[in-house]
């Protein structure tokens, strides 16, 4: 039984040190900087991970086994790579107020290639999505950038986003009508 679960933490170390589990990618760290170098203040790293297509599919069978929710099961299986950064205002730097780097950030990400679709304020929270769109207007990538008093998270994700959606629709049952939007 030992033997068991010492496998079982040797084949996750391996398949997390393959697909850069605890690291995150070049492309990611591009996107941080652009990020952050379009805000007015300075943040320092609390945390970063990724989460490949090894560790997705672990999980995705964990959910599969647990007979939770079929539906959040198959969106995940839809995803091929999760990264995210959390980091910190540094309390020593001074800098201009978060609701001007929205807009920075906007500029930044659409002079990058990123779509800015929705914008979230609340006083002391802003939540930002991108889409990344392929050569035929499909999503390939989407981040969501929130920031929330002294805190900044980054949330990258990749895959088949199209199916994500498609399932959430067909999940919650939503219809819609032209009667909705007016």
């Amino acid at each position: 039984m030992k033997t068991n679960y010492l496998l079982i933490i040797v084949l996750a170390a391996v398949s997390f040190s393959i697909t850069g589990c605890f690291g995150v990618s070049d492309e990611f760290s591009d996107l941080k900087k652009i990020v952050l170098d379009s805000m007015d203040r300075h943040y320092v790293k609390k945390t970063e991970f990724s989460l490949g297509s090894v560790s997705l599919s672990m999980l995705h069978g964990v959910i599969t086994l647990s007979g939770d929710d079929d539906v959040d099961a198959e969106m995940l299986g839809k995803i091929s790579d999760v990264q995210v950064g959390i980091y910190k205002l540094n309390s020593h730097a001074k800098g201009g107020k978060s609701n001007r780097d929205f807009r920075k950030i906007i500029q930044c990400m659409e002079d990058h290639g990123w779509q800015y679709t929705i914008k979230n304020y609340e006083p002391g929270k802003l939540t930002l999505l991108f889409v990344d769109m392929d050569s035929e207007e499909r999503a390939e990538g989407i981040c969501v950038i929130n920031l929330e008093h002294n805190e900044l998270a980054i949330v990258e994700a990749h895959g088949d986003l199209e199916g994500v959606v498609d399932l959430a629709i067909r999940d919650e049952k939503l219809s819609f009508t032209l009667g909705d939007v007016f």
